[in-house]
């Protein structure tokens, strides 16, 4: 069953993700802007675990270029790896800002319709989230 959203394109049929299991993985990653203290990542994995997941963290995810997390290549590679992996029950989007919507064109919301997931962030990364619906 799926919800329906009237809009100007054709109508979509969304799909509730699968609620996530304790000890499932969970990717936390950076598709935008970088975590600025050096412990953010490690506290969000701790959370991640206190929660009962077990953190997937991006190859970028504490990586700085510029104002951003990485090169742009850095950071939809993590998304889309992200996205396509089906152990991966939810993906933690570390910060938002306007990296993401640098990348929007080129994430795989292909894979995110095959492993339906949740998508946690706020800011840009509503940029990503818009995109699905």
């Amino acid at each position: 069953q799926g919800i329906y959203i009237p809009r100007h394109d054709p109508v979509k049929t969304l799909r509730a993700a699968p609620r996530a299991s304790p000890g499932r993985e969970e990717a936390l990653i950076a598709p935008a802007g970088p975590c600025l203290e050096r412990d953010d990542l490690t506290r969000g994995e701790e959370l991640c675990r206190a929660l009962g997941y077990e953190p997937q963290v991006g190859r970028s995810a504490g990586a700085r270029y510029g104002y951003l997390a990485g090169t742009d290549d850095e950071r939809v590679k993590d998304l889309n790896a992200a996205l396509g992996d089906d152990k991966v029950d939810a993906v933690w989007c570390l910060r938002g800002g306007f990296g993401m919507t640098r990348i929007l064109d080129r994430v795989d919301f292909g894979a995110l319709a095959r492993h339906p997931k949740v998508v946690i962030g706020y800011s840009d990364i509503y940029g990503d989230r818009k995109s699905v619906v």
